[in-house]
């Protein structure tokens, strides 16, 4: 699953900018927080729409017309294909922008550990 990958790139940050920046203000809770709200949020939104198929199924075995029950199962499976690569889209975006930052600070460090353009 390419999102677990995602989540613990994204904890990487976190871990990094504690460690190698000596930031203190970034505690566990803050290294673990975008990743646990991105599957959270993830998780959350799957189970809702599977009990919102699944309320439409029981729903229309009321019905005599079986043709409703495919297409709200067609309609929330694309709706959750489309919600899952928008939160993978969403988690590369702000691991990048994340990263991207945390490159700046970290090269802005090992420039002030230069001397006279020795590396120390």
């Amino acid at each position: 699953n390419p999102v677990h990958h995602l989540h613990a790139a994204i904890q990487s940050i976190g871990l990094c900018k504690q460690k190698l920046e000596r930031d203190r203000s970034v505690t566990l809770g803050w290294i673990l927080f975008p990743a646990v709200f991105l599957h959270g949020s993830f998780d959350f939104i799957i189970m809702v729409l599977n009990f919102l198929s699944q309320l439409s199924e029981g729903a229309d075995a009321n019905d005599d017309d079986n043709g409703n029950e495919s297409d709200n199962n067609l309609y929330y499976g694309l709706l959750g294909l489309w919600l899952s690569f928008s939160f993978i889209i969403g988690g590369l975006f702000y691991y990048f922008r994340e990263s991207r930052a945390q490159m700046g600070r970290i090269n802005q460090i090992d420039g002030a550990r230069s001397f006279v353009g020795i590396k120390a």
